[in-house]
């Protein structure tokens, strides 16, 4: 009984007095969570953050992609401009980032070795190309990020790699090609809208009629012009980072150190509640 009432009668200063006389513990276990976490945030492949950002032009509201590309994501606000929606659906197309699955699918270091896996595990697979170009659209929408700002009107696209130089080409090379597959894209469209509005004013003879067709057409055409030249400008160019986003090695040490201590405390705790139950089993 007299341990019973040593337990119930248990305070701070009781505590205080296990954990000096248990301070090994609590050292050893601390100890192996720091080295631990240093030990991992130094072999841990650094990733580096790199981000542009464009400013969409003005333009009509008829101008729309949506017809002519196997998109691979949906754009659902309405309220983004029809420009802006073109930019983003075609930023996430599969079809536009193909261009770049097939620059760097020899590439180990671009995709992480992802394609090098996919080789080695489905070598005699028929779809094995299909495999392949699934994990590096996979591995774009996870690592290449797109936010729009409703307030400024800009479109920043963040991309994050082991390889800084890398993705620095990367990104250039992505809002080049960019603006070369919209600009593609939308006057393909307009141009079939012109044959189609020429065709029907060479067989239309009403002149109220052919006035409006004419100013359908002139309209398309100045359209054509426009978007021959202006989808968006760079507001922010990439650069190279100086610092990784990951790992935060002071974070890792400074968490891990506060749950290895923890954890010791829990270990000295129960060490000796496991103690106090075996005599008391013992005594009974």
């Amino acid at each position: 009984m007299k341990e019973k009432n040593d337990l119930k009668d248990f305070n701070l200063v009781d505590l205080a007095r296990l954990l000096i006389n248990e301070k090994k513990i609590i050292i050893l276990v601390t100890g192996i969570f720091i080295v631990a976490s240093v030990v991992y945030s130094l072999v841990a492949d650094e990733v580096y953050e790199l981000s542009c950002g464009i400013k969409p032009a003005e333009l009509s509201k008829e101008i729309s992609l949506s017809k002519a590309m196997g998109l691979g994501v949906s754009i659902t606000n309405k309220k983004k401009p029809p420009v802006v929606r073109d930019i983003l659906l075609s930023a996430h197309s599969k079809d536009f980032l193909k261009i770049f699955y097939e620059k760097y699918k020899n590439d180990t270091v671009f995709f992480d070795d992802l394609l090098t896996d996919i080789n080695k595990d489905y070598r005699d697979d028929p779809y094995l190309e299909q495999r392949k170009f699934n994990v590096a659209m996979k591995f774009f929408k996870e690592e290449l990020l797109t936010v729009y700002d409703e307030d400024l009107s800009t479109i920043t696209f963040v991309f994050h790699h082991q390889n800084r130089e890398l993705a620095y080409d990367f990104l250039i090379d992505y809002l080049k090609k960019l603006k070369k597959y919209i600009q593609t894209k939308n006057v393909e469209i307009l141009n079939q809208d012109i044959k189609y509005y020429q065709s029907l004013i060479a067989n239309i003879y009403d002149p109220t009629v052919k006035t409006q067709l004419s100013k359908k057409l002139a309209d398309k055409i100045y359209q054509n012009k426009i978007l021959s030249t202006n989808i968006f400008h760079i507001v922010q160019n990439p650069y190279i980072p100086h610092k990784r986003v990951f790992p935060k090695r002071k974070f890792i040490v400074i968490i891990a150190t506060i749950l290895g201590f923890f954890l010791s405390l829990l270990v000295v705790v129960s060490k000796h509640f496991y103690i106090y139950l075996r005599d008391e089993l013992k005594e009974a």
